[in-house]
């Protein structure tokens, strides 16, 4: 946990370093300058998890840098116990937009290297419930408890993406990609083993999609 604290504390100066010294605007558009683009995947809060960045374009006009925040909150009810899910995150991208050298282009598909750090911790909580002790005639009362664990989740891959403006004040951003997923359980060396894809614990090669929302900045 300490870790990823400290790294994003890095990411947060660097980005702001990389602002005030390559942010000089990206030509996304004919004759339209963007200096950063604040964005949002919307789509992951079906999942529970807030996730907000900013993508800011180097002085070059061809790449860019995108970082995340994540932050999760997930609750699901079981038979016997509820799971809540919980924890910081931070995603990174590194975009190089195909085809574009100097000038604008109408066409911004990118090609990327992406990587994410997250931290979970997970609760399973039971509640309490009544037995029957026919030896004494009397009910017995099984107190609550719960159980904690955390785990430590690594991805690195590639994304191919698209940009497309709307109105020249928003952008939807589409990707695809995949990469490796590690999960860590806390006090474990090793990555978690005969999970499933699906799983929060799952370790393996991972697809990767999504859509982002985005708002111009100029």
């Amino acid at each position: 946990m300490k870790t990823l604290k400290f790294a994003t504390r890095v990411i947060l100066i660097s980005l702001f370093a990389s602002f005030q010294t390559h942010a000089q605007g990206i030509k996304y558009l004919a004759n339209d300058t963007l200096t950063y683009i604040f964005k949002s995947d919307i789509f992951r809060f079906i999942s529970g998890t807030a996730h907000v960045g900013v993508e800011i374009p180097f002085s070059n006009n061809r790449y860019s840098l995108y970082a995340a925040l994540m932050g999760t909150y997930y609750t699901n009810n079981k038979s016997d116990y509820t799971r809540q899910l919980s924890g910081p995150g931070l995603e990174l991208q590194f975009r190089d937009y195909l085809g574009k050298y100097s000038g604008p282009t109408k066409f911004p598909f990118y090609f990327g290297f992406q990587f994410m750090g997250r931290h979970i911790k997970e609760d399973r909580k039971y509640d309490s419930y009544y037995t029957y002790d026919y030896m004494t005639n009397q009910n017995n009362i099984i107190p609550g408890y719960t159980n904690s664990r955390s785990m430590n989740i690594y991805y690195g891959g590639i994304v191919l993406g698209y940009q497309e403006f709307i109105a020249q004040a928003l952008s939807i951003d589409v990707y695809v990609g995949g990469g490796l997923r590690l999960t860590y359980y806390g006090g474990e060396n090793s990555p978690t083993q005969f999970t499933k894809m699906g799983d929060f614990d799952y370790s393996g090669i991972m697809p990767k999609a999504g859509v982002v929302i985005g708002i111009l900045q100029r």
